[in-house]
């Protein structure tokens, strides 16, 4: 199965592998699912739905004013999923991120990660809403007699 820019869905399981810091964006939806998965005592992974970010650096400067405790990331992965949310789970990818998390033996991340995957599906569900009777999206063309 290939992914997004024609990667292979292979290939982006072994990239998140270890990976201390992982981040899911969806353009259509201009939101992103970011896993930031360091610890330290007192401190639990982050893992949250965000605004998309612009660049590299904007996410990595987001990440460092929200965990200012933790030192500067010094590798991210980034994944761009141009599919719909719930192909996630079919394609493999959300097993692989879910297994991360376990790594770090936290419920509560496993708790997020899966909240934030539902409320992904409901942004999706919403946005697909309004291209179909909302104003977001403008029609290109109409069939005549419209």
């Amino acid at each position: 199965m290939e992914v997004g820019y024609g990667e292979e869905i292979g290939e982006v399981f072994k990239y998140i592998k270890n990976a201390s810091v992982i981040t899911v964006f969806f353009p259509k939806l201009g939101r992103s699912l970011v896993f930031d998965l360091r610890i330290k005592e007192g401190y639990d992974p982050l893992i949250k739905i965000m605004p998309m970010a612009n660049s590299v650096s904007e996410r990595i400067d987001t990440l460092k004013e929200l965990r200012p405790e933790f030192p500067k990331i010094q590798e991210i992965v980034l994944i761009p999923w141009v599919g719909y949310v719930d192909a996630i789970r079919s394609s493999g990818l959300w097993d692989h991120l879910l297994l991360e998390i376990k790594k770090i033996n936290s419920n509560q991340a496993i708790l997020n990660a899966n909240n934030s995957f539902d409320e992904l599906l409901e942004i999706q569900q919403e946005d697909l809403l309004e291209l179909l009777f909302g104003d977001k999206y403008e029609t290109v063309w109409e069939s005549e007699g419209s």
